[in-house]
């Protein structure tokens, strides 16, 4: 079994011809003359190409976005790689680095900024590389003065695209066995960074791009919602555009599927105890015999199971749906749209005519008739609210544009959860934390926390979206820690396969 990452699997033009793709020609130039510089030439600086895209990278990411979670690479090199002394010295840098920065124009920045940069990301490199070689030079005088002309290339760059909802996302197929961490998405667009003295559109660009896309996962954008494919490279101040609307959709399946292929190939004659493994350390996901729940699948309607196919949002987002739609109908419904109201601030920081359509959107959805059959529209009022609560939970305003598929899944999913309700008994409360003890005795007594969607009286409930029997890692620790705290029975609600995964126990003597 191997692995191989986006980047590899971009440069295999049999696997992936542009002929059946888009030509490189496809995308549009884009000159930004945010400066008067022009293009920085490579040959003048004493860094070598790939560390400083490395560097541009990471510098963007901590000093124009502000983003501490640009340190993560390192951080994973240094815990991998690192001896005790070269630890501390990486969290002497950091620490230095930040004092550094604060409050700092970036050609205000002095020199031991991008040397200490420099040191940070030599561990980010030996993650990726497998060995950690620390700088033997650092970048001179001419060096410095084009980063600081590529720092602020990238601010105002970003600052024209607008709110960046995630940094570092990740895409993978569905074994794992081909992944990928692309630069930055906007709410509609994916964009990567190259710090390159190309002047063209690379084709290896335009794979990797297309890539990124189609194996994007990520729980608050689905791939669907990407309809543009971006270059940024700071070096020539100039980007590359492809509007997804204007070519064939097969163009994407095509894509994925070749990507799954290949990724199937890398997986070869592995036995079922290395996919279990790839399953729970990629996917995060476990069987329900391996989590030791017991299965019952309800015949609530002969629709079959609902597959994940041609839906626009994800898991996630329609996760936050149902619970909303839940807590609307079962559980506290004066109260329930009191998140999307907080969300409202955050929304109106993007769009400020947000809080007025959000009003609009509930005055609609509350004059919808509940003790009856539910129509498309409240589902389709229903996901417009959810994208609120999203934005209040995740801190991000992420554009929720249900298709017709999601609000067809949606009602029959919901129906489903509705027909478990009256097998099993109504939910009280939702979005229940706790804690509970495990251990034999006092000296190794250990607290645990849970979190779980529902709850009625001593049984806990998880809405699980899986397409298949298999189980998100998380939720099976968060269904055993109940277990062993309050909860008498625990378990997993899957709609989309109209089954139960549980797990009970007696009662003990102090428990009524």
């Amino acid at each position: 079994m191997k692995e191989e990452n986006v980047t590899t699997v971009a440069s295999n033009s049999k696997l992936l011809p542009l002929s059946k793709i888009v030509s490189a020609r496809k995308f549009k130039k884009i000159e930004y003359l945010s400066d008067n510089f022009g293009a920085l030439s490579l040959e003048d600086e004493n860094i070598s190409a790939a560390t400083t895209g490395t560097l541009i990278d990471f510098l963007t990411r901590v000093i124009v976005l502000k983003d501490d979670d640009a340190f993560g690479e390192s951080a994973r090199g240094v815990s991998e790689l690192a001896n005790k002394e070269q630890t501390q010295r990486y969290l002497f840098n950091c620490a230095t680095f930040k004092v550094l920065i604060d409050n700092k124009k970036i050609d205000d920045l002095e020199d031991d900024v991008f040397n200490l940069g420099l040191e940070i990301c030599s561990w980010e490199q030996g993650i990726r590389s497998g060995l950690y070689v620390p700088p033997s030079i650092y970048p001179d005088e001419v060096t410095i003065s084009h980063y600081k002309i590529m720092l602020n290339r990238a601010k105002v760059y970003l600052n024209k695209i607008g709110s960046i909802i995630r940094t570092s996302y990740a895409s993978a197929t569905e074994n794992g066995l081909i992944t990928g961490d692309g630069d930055y998405l906007a709410a509609d667009t994916l964009i990567d960074f190259k710090v390159s003295k190309r002047a063209t559109m690379a084709p290896n660009w335009v794979r990797q791009l297309f890539l990124y896309r189609v194996l994007l996962r990520d729980e608050i954008v689905s791939p669907d919602q990407i309809k543009k494919l971006m270059i940024f490279n700071p070096r020539r101040d100039e980007g590359f555009l492809l509007d997804l609307t204007t070519i064939n959709p097969d163009i994407l399946t095509f894509v994925k599927s070749q990507a799954e292929k290949r990724s199937q190939e890398l997986m070869g004659s592995a036995n079922e105890l290395t996919k279990k493994a790839v399953n729970l350390v990629v996917n995060h996901t476990v069987s329900y015999e391996d989590a030791n729940l017991s299965k019952h699948v309800f015949n609530f309607d002969s629709l079959g199971h609902i597959s994940n196919e041609g839906e626009s949002l994800t898991t996630e987002q329609i996760r936050q749906i149902l619970l909303f739609l839940i807590d609307y109908c079962y559980i506290n419904k004066q109260f329930s749209l009191n998140d999307a109201n907080k969300g409202a601030g955050i929304a109106n920081q993007i769009d400020d005519k947000a809080g007025t359509k959000l009003i609009e959107y509930e005055h609609t959805f509350k004059k919808i008739p509940v003790d009856k059959e539910l129509p498309d529209k409240f589902f389709v009022y229903g996901c417009k609210i959810s994208r609120y609560i999203i934005a209040y939970e995740k801190g991000k305003w992420v554009d929720i544009n249900a298709n017709d598929t999601d609000i067809k899944h949606l009602k029959v999913i919901f129906n489903r959860i509705q027909k478990f309700f009256e097998e099993k008994g109504i939910p009280t409360e939702l979005r229940v934390n706790g804690y509970s003890y495990v251990g034999k005795d006092w000296n190794n007594l250990k607290e645990e926390t849970y979190n779980i969607d529902l709850k009625k009286d001593t049984t806990a409930w998880i809405v699980g979206l899986m397409t298949d029997d298999n189980l998100d890692i998380l939720q099976v620790k968060n269904l055993k820690s109940a277990k062993d705290g309050e909860f008498t029975e625990v378990g997993i609600f899957n709609p989309r396969l109209n089954t139960y995964y549980f797990k009970t126990r007696p009662k003990r003597d102090y428990e009524l």
